[in-house]
């Protein structure tokens, strides 16, 4: 078990709930949507979720999602562009 997977574990219920949404690349309205929850709340627990993991934002999570707990998931596709992990594209 990873460093991830162990941080993972010490999420709630919804906040994991979001966090495989966030990895299954929906947007934060996708989410919002699904889960009958706003936009702006999607936002806060995605920025909770990042604290608690010690990761910047969903790209950085995804490529550690990747490497870590799903490397099968990964093959045949495309590595996350990490050059864009600064925070400058928007998710909503």
């Amino acid at each position: 078990m990873g460093p991830l997977t162990k941080r993972l574990n010490k999420l709630s219920g919804r906040e994991r709930q979001v966090a495989g949404l966030i990895l299954d690349r929906l947007t934060y309205k996708q989410i919002a949507d699904q889960l009958k929850i706003s936009p702006a709340t999607v936002a806060q627990y995605a920025r909770r979720i990042f604290q608690r993991l010690a990761v910047r934002d969903r790209i950085v999570l995804e490529a550690m999602w990747d490497v870590e707990v799903a490397p099968e998931r990964s093959i045949g596709r495309r590595a996350p562009d990490l050059s864009r992990a600064a925070g400058t594209r928007k998710y909503r």
